[in-house]
């Protein structure tokens, strides 16, 4: 009895690796991909659930997943303590969030759109944590690079609202204002 549920255990995986059943795995997102999913389920709790089970699909901790993705994925941990009702998973959650951005820079440092995640993230945040330090090194860092218009990584539609988005932030200092003002204008 015993052999014959191995046998018909293997013959339906044999069937469904002949058949072509894909398995829900992802490799990796691409930068535009990521960012295009987020910002479909950033305002819906239920969007932003499904999207970190699909992210964590890949395997975070290996090393090898984009330091963009990660960004994104620790915007959504702090999206789900957003929407969290129970103060202790909310907690879990901002952990978590502060945790995956804080990777996502230190894998790239000089990543513009990984440190505008961060700094939009953590700009909903209370002084607590480091947040304003981080928040500081972010600003300045996303601002000289904003100024310099380069739309290898990051598209001219996605700086331009990332100009917007610090501006209406009202966290940024005068000089800061003017030179992002000058770029929005061109």
């Amino acid at each position: 009895m015993k052999k014959k549920g191995q046998r018909i255990f293997f013959v339906f995986i044999a069937f469904l690796l002949f058949c072509g059943f894909n398995f829900p795995e992802r490799q990796d997102f691409s930068r535009e991909e990521i960012r295009r999913e987020f910002k479909l389920a950033k305002d819906d709790p239920q969007k932003v659930e499904r999207l970190v089970k699909l992210v964590e699909l890949l395997d975070l901790e290996n090393g090898k997943i984009d330091a963009v993705v990660l960004s994104y994925y620790g915007a959504l941990r702090g999206l789900q303590a957003k929407y969290a009702g129970n103060p202790v998973i909310k907690l879990s959650h901002l952990k978590a969030c502060l945790l995956w951005l804080d990777k996502a820079v230190e894998k790239r440092r000089d990543d513009l759109e990984v440190r505008f995640v961060r700094f939009s993230t953590i700009h909903h945040l209370p002084p607590l944590l480091g947040i304003p330090k981080r928040r500081g090194e972010d600003i300045a860092f996303i601002c000289d690079e904003l100024v310099k218009r380069d739309f290898s990584l990051v598209d001219v539609l996605t700086q331009q609202e990332m100009v917007v988005f610090m501006l209406k932030s009202h966290r940024l200092n005068r000089e800061q204002i003017e030179r992002l003002k000058r770029v929005e204008l061109e």
